[in-house]
């Protein structure tokens, strides 16, 4: 399939009606993918290190991420600013649950648009963000299924993408410390996911 431009471009725009920040285009050659960021996952130990099919031990790893990239050139960055103080509290969990959200409405944007073999990923384990009140991932289970699994995304961590350049790429000051919007309301800070399209 020939790249279109004016594809990426609406789903840049159907990516922002859903409620992004921000998205962007971005060159899929621009990802920088660190084992060490992956291996953080491991040590010191993640909380969420186990406990679904989107993390670590459950995912193929900065190296399985490197031969997907390969078959991709383009990609959409997504950016959702939230209440700085809401990324740090017990209810964390909801930031990251609309990103997923979000990730997830451009990728199948991307598939109606004809990107049929969209991917998308996103922060955070999707055992803490759609069933934290489960006592195990349904899917990890012998002959489960996911209780979620339109939305259920594999974690951007556990493949060692790393955000902060990722961000940079598409444009974006990083802001996990927060920042003051131009508009005066409350400090803000941003969780970012990503969607392979071509």
């Amino acid at each position: 399939m020939e790249i279109n431009n004016s594809k990426l471009a609406e789903l840049v725009r159907g990516a922002k009606s859903a409620g992004a920040s921000d998205a962007r285009v971005v060159e899929v050659s621009s990802i920088v993918v660190d084992d060490g960021l992956a291996e953080k996952c491991v040590e010191p130990r993640c909380p969420n290190y186990g406990l679904a099919l989107s993390c670590p031990p459950n995912v193929e790893g900065p190296d399985g991420f490197r031969d997907k990239l390969k078959h991709f050139t383009k990609a959409i960055a997504v950016r959702l600013d939230v209440p700085y103080k809401l990324l740090y509290s017990k209810e964390s969990y909801t930031a990251f649950k609309r990103l997923g959200e979000l990730a997830v409405e451009v990728e199948e944007l991307a598939v109606e648009a004809g990107f049929k073999d969209a991917l998308a990923y996103t922060g955070g384990s999707c055992k803490v963000i759609f069933c934290k009140d489960e006592e195990r991932c349904r899917a990890l289970t012998e002959g489960g299924e996911c209780r979620h699994p339109r939305y259920a995304r594999r974690s951007t961590s556990g493949y060692g993408v790393d955000v902060a350049a990722l961000a940079a790429e598409a444009g974006w000051k990083l802001s996990w410390s927060g920042v003051e919007p131009e508009d005066g309301g409350g400090k803000v800070a941003s969780v970012y996911g990503l969607v392979l399209v071509y």
